[in-house]
This record gives C-alpha cells, structure tokens and sequence, in this order.
C-alpha cells in the first residue's frame, strides 16, 4: 500500500491596492474670463469678473490666480497706454504739421523770403519779398573736405557762389553743416542771403534784393 502526500495550497497573493485617483484643480472660468477682457481693454467689465475669479479661488482652491490677476492689470493698463499713444500721435501731427504761413529752414524754395532766420525756431515766417525780410532762401551746396576748418569755409564759399547780387552789404551764410565730432568728410548744407549789417533788412528777391539801410 503506497502513501500519496496531499497536494499544497495554492500560494496566496494579496489583492492589488485600490487605483488612486487625482483630479487636479479646474482653472477657475471667471479668471479667464476676466483675462480675455483685461486684454480687450474692457475695464468695466473685466475688473468685477477678475475680483470675482479671486474670491472664487481662494475659497475653491481653483486655479487661475494669476490669469485673473494679470487680466486685472491689463484691463486698467492698456487704457492708458492707448491714451497715452493717441495723445502723443495728435502731438505727433501738430509737430509735423507746418503751420500756414511758415516754412521749415531746411525745406524752403529757392527765393523764398522768410523772417526768424537767426532765432532757434524750427518754423520761418514766411515773408513777401517786397517787404522788409531778414533772409532769401539760396538753395544748397555739397561740401567735401577732409579737415573740418577747411570744411567751414568751403561752406561759406559755396553758399557766396550762389549770391545772385554783387551789392557788397549782401552776404550768405551757411547753415546744418555737421559737428566738428560728428564730421566725416562731406555734408549738405542749407544757404540764405542776409545782410552783413547788425539789423539789416533785405527788400526784393535774387538780383534785385538790396539793403533796406
């Protein structure tokens, strides 16, 4: 009579742990919201949405704090600044704007009679030729010369070339030639007829322009 052992239990193994599960925090809606309007430059209706978003958050634990706050800062910013470009585009134009009347020093037309040349302003008074006037607009010349002192009177002798006149009271001078720092061995420069006299006064126009003294 033979002994059959009894066969063995089946190993035992423990049931998998339960999967764990993570949902992350939603981005609270109000936030991008207030986000999308703050770009739109809609304060009135951006800054309620982006206090509300914050509220929100910070009872709920949503995310989106920094959507709301950055829509908040845009909603109240970008006004601003769009009034601040609008402001300094109409100064812009009034800049550009040559006022009637006057001229640019440097956008003058041969024989035109203007007054203001020797003052700082950046517009002359344009002035008809039969009456009194400071200045004549002569054109202008090219110079090119390596030394600047050489450059300065190459000026004056090319805006003297452009004198229509011999009166001897009559004189041009010469005006935007670059900075001695500045120089780099040629320029464009703008000529006006004056008188040499300390208050002189020019009448007339090319040849026929004389001394008022």
């Amino acid at each position: 009579m033979s002994f059959v052992p009894p066969e063995s239990p089946p190993p035992y193994y423990p049931p998998p742990p339960p999967a764990l599960s993570w949902d992350p925090p939603r981005t609270e809606p109000f936030a991008v919201t207030a986000l999308v309007l703050g770009l739109l430059a809609c304060a009135p209706v951006a800054v309620p949405f982006a206090a509300a978003a914050l509220v929100r958050i910070r009872r709920t634990g949503t995310r989106g704090k920094s959507m709301a706050v950055a829509g908040l800062v845009a909603s109240l910013m970008l006004p601003l600044l769009a009034t601040g470009t609008v402001y300094g585009g109409a100064r812009l134009l009034e800049f550009a704007a040559t006022p009637e009347g006057q001229v640019v020093y440097d956008e003058a037309t041969v024989g035109d009679c203007v007054d203001g040349i020797f003052g700082e302003d950046y517009y002359l008074s344009l002035v008809p030729c039969d009456m009194p006037h400071d200045a004549e607009f002569l054109g202008r010349a090219e110079i090119r010369a390596e030394e600047y002192r050489v450059a300065q009177n190459t000026a004056e002798k090319r805006c003297a070339e452009l004198l229509p006149g011999d009166d001897p009271w009559l004189w041009a001078i010469a005006l935007d030639l670059a900075e001695r720092e500045s120089w780099s061995g040629e320029d464009e420069v703008i000529c006006y007829m004056v008188s040499l006299r300390a208050d002189g006064k020019l009448v007339g126009a090319g040849a026929q322009a004389r001394d008022t003294l």
